[in-house]
């Protein structure tokens, strides 16, 4: 059985791997580049850096896949587990070296701690390999007659100056009228034109001196009487007030919070490790329990637009590559 095979499939597949007395190994995605000088795609892989700190896996990933993968018991498989694990140390203890096929080489340092130098050749990606490329031209597309003719007599200045002299007054013309209709500044110069016409009414039976009758409605009388102005009038109002409230629209207001979570665990203890190895490296990180897991997250923010933010930035510039964001109500919280 070959655990080196069997911890780099592990990391192809996950974000990371605890080795119970040895370190945990974490991997982060590395997109592909395209080398112009060797003329050379990289592929796309991981970059994977050891963390001697956390040796608890609790949740046992390594010996139940070497369970699942190799169909022995899972004393069996921590007993493998742990022999690797006394080989290693004992090769870091003489040589001060280790080599993992495919994921790099262990050293232990002169204050005792080990660090992980990854490696540079081909199966160092994964599984992935580099694809060599030869230089092509995109062909430009001829120009038709027609493009060759307009590009040689060009438009005159004064006719593009008309041009768009006509479209900046149909663009104005657009705005009065729609600025208009939704301010109902229409219907309020027909309700001023309308109740003109009524006081030229009032005003001429008035100055005639004579007392007139009120006429009886009668089929086809244009005649406007008190009840029918005031009820145009009231309509006229509901419809000014509707488009003044259409125009005053506010958003409602965002009660969620966003967290950016650097990591989730089953045990809380593991949790606490990692919350440590964050302070230490200057994050406020905390600790967030829902639906049975723990939550790391190294910051908070009222507006998701905030939140996201800080989230692509902490992506491209700093060492946690696979943050993500949560949203939680703030009465959840």
């Amino acid at each position: 059985m070959d655990l080196h095979f069997i911890i780099q499939d592990i990391l192809t597949r996950r974000e990371g791997i605890v080795i119970p007395g040895l370190g945990s190994f974490v991997s982060s995605y590395r997109s592909a580049k395209i080398d112009s000088e060797k003329k050379v795609i990289h592929p796309p892989g991981k970059e994977i850096r050891f963390d001697p700190n956390v040796t608890t896996d609790s949740d046992q990933i390594l010996a139940n896949y070497i369970v699942s993968k190799e169909k022995v018991t899972l004393s069996k498989a921590k007993s493998l587990i742990k022999n690797f694990v006394q080989h290693t140390r004992n090769q870091l203890a003489g040589k001060g070296s280790f080599t993992l096929k495919g994921i790099g080489t262990l050293k232990m340092e002169e204050s005792g701690s080990i660090e992980l130098v990854p490696e540079n050749d081909p199966a160092s990606n994964l599984g992935f390999e580099e694809i060599s490329v030869e230089p092509f031209e995109v062909e430009k597309p001829k120009k038709s007659q027609k493009q060759v003719s307009h590009s040689q007599s060009p438009p005159s200045r004064k006719s593009r100056t008309k041009t768009i002299l006509r479209i900046a007054a149909f663009t104005l013309l657009l705005i009065i009228i729609a600025g208009g209709y939704y301010t109902g500044f229409f219907d309020y110069l027909a309700y001023k034109m309308e109740n003109q016409k009524i006081v030229r009414q009032i005003y001429n039976t008035w100055a005639s001196g004579e007392k007139q009758d009120e006429p009886a409605p009668v089929a086809g009388d244009t005649t406007l009487d008190t009840a029918s102005v005031s009820k145009e009038i009231k309509q006229t109002l509901n419809q000014m007030t509707d488009k003044k409230r259409a125009l005053m629209y506010k958003e409602p207001r965002d009660t969620k919070t966003y967290h950016i979570i650097a990591g989730s665990f089953l045990v809380r203890n593991n949790a606490q490790q990692y919350k440590n190895q964050l302070a230490k490296k200057g994050y406020k990180a905390e600790i967030l329990e829902k639906d049975s897991l723990y939550r790391i997250s190294v910051q908070s923010f009222d507006k998701k637009e905030d939140a996201l933010v800080r989230l692509y930035q902490m992506r491209d510039r700093e060492k946690l590559k696979s943050v993500w964001l949560l949203a939680v109500q703030k009465k959840d919280r």
